[in-house]
This record gives C-alpha cells, structure tokens and sequence, in this order.
C-alpha cells in the first residue's frame, strides 16, 4: 500500500531539541520541507501528556521522515501546529508504508 503519489502538497517539519522545562520556550531545529498529504481532522485525541487536545489535521508522511509528539509542522496554508500522535502504517510486507500524523 502506497500513499506516496497522494502526497502532492508540501510541509516544513521542525524536530523539537528541547522542552521548556527550564522556564524557556520549546526550541526547535531548523525546518525541512517534507511531501505530505494533509487533511482537515477535527476530533478531540490524547497529547503526549496524556490529556485531551483539540486536533485540526493529519498530515500523511513518507516513512523515512522523522518526527515524534511535541515536533512542529507547518501546513500549506502557512499555520503551524505541535504533532499530537504519529501513528506508523505497515504494509502486508510487516515494513512502514507511512506515518499518519495528528496536529
């Protein structure tokens, strides 16, 4: 299973270095373009704290793009949100087809 050719749009995928918890905000590393398939997903899912946020998209990404909860990626339409979820989705081969990503 491939979504590769769906993925006509373009995000910026910024990793988090570092969390906050020393009273400064949340750094992040310098952004890199990624193809993507994004689409508008409003539901209420668990952070990586365990509580509920409000989610507004799942990005679709190639499977060599790293990112976890708490990185930053920017939308086609310029906003910018915190990854929520990264979900991994195997093909029939036990190998990553993609990642499904909830901001």
């Amino acid at each position: 299973m491939s979504v590769e050719g769906l993925m006509n749009q373009t995000v910026q995928v910024e990793r988090r270095l570092s969390t906050g918890d020393d009273g400064l905000p949340d750094s992040y590393s310098d952004p890199e373009k990624r193809l993507a398939k994004v689409e508008p997903f409003v539901k209420l899912v668990l952070d990586s704290r365990g509580e509920r946020a409000p989610a507004r998209a799942r990005v679709f990404l190639e499977p060599e793009v790293e990112v976890d909860t708490g990185d930053r990626i920017t939308l086609p339409d310029g906003s910018a949100g915190e990854v929520l979820q990264v979900t991994p989705v195997y093909d029939g081969n036990g190998e990553e087809a993609y990642k499904v990503v909830v901001l």
